[in-house]
């Protein structure tokens, strides 16, 4: 009897922009300013839970669905502070210490991902953006630079 190996590859698409936002302001803040600046509507959605150095990292992440040109937009935490549990503080006023974890490192000074799905004029979006008023700095990512694109499926 011979057995058959099925192969399983994943394939991910290749179809869409990542975005880079720099804000000092809370997610929450931010989202209100786009939707309100860019006329579209996010709405919070599960947080992302990613699994690393055996610590669970949540991710904050709010979604939006533009049914006039059937895209998805996602915006996500850059960043998350977990338990630095190596440091141990055993003093009576012990403060509990944090680490920040990323979910792409190679872009450390990002806050926040916007994944956009489909094409896009992108000089349109990126002025549009870059004009709101709480936002430091938008860029587009460079996907090939990135180690880790396994955790961009969200």
């Amino acid at each position: 009897m011979n057995k058959q190996v099925k192969k399983v590859t994943l394939y991910i698409d290749s179809d869409y922009s990542l975005f880079g936002i720099q804000s000092n302001a809370p997610s929450y803040m931010l989202v209100y300013y786009l939707n309100k600046d860019m006329n579209i509507g996010f709405k919070r959605d599960e947080d992302i839970d990613i699994i690393e150095n055996n610590q669970n990292i949540y991710l904050k992440r709010f979604t939006y669905h533009d049914p006039e040109r059937e895209q998805d937009w996602t915006l996500v935490s850059n960043q998350s502070m977990i338990n630095d549990y190596n440091s141990y503080n055993l003093g009576i006023f012990s403060n509990q210490s944090y680490v920040l974890s990323y979910l792409i490192p190679e872009y450390k000074m990002f806050n926040y991902v916007l994944k956009i799905d489909g094409k896009l004029e992108k000089k349109d979006k990126i002025s549009k953006i870059s004009g709101i008023s709480i936002i430091n700095m938008v860029s587009e990512i460079n996907k090939s630079l990135i180690k880790n694109q396994d955790k961009l499926i969200f």
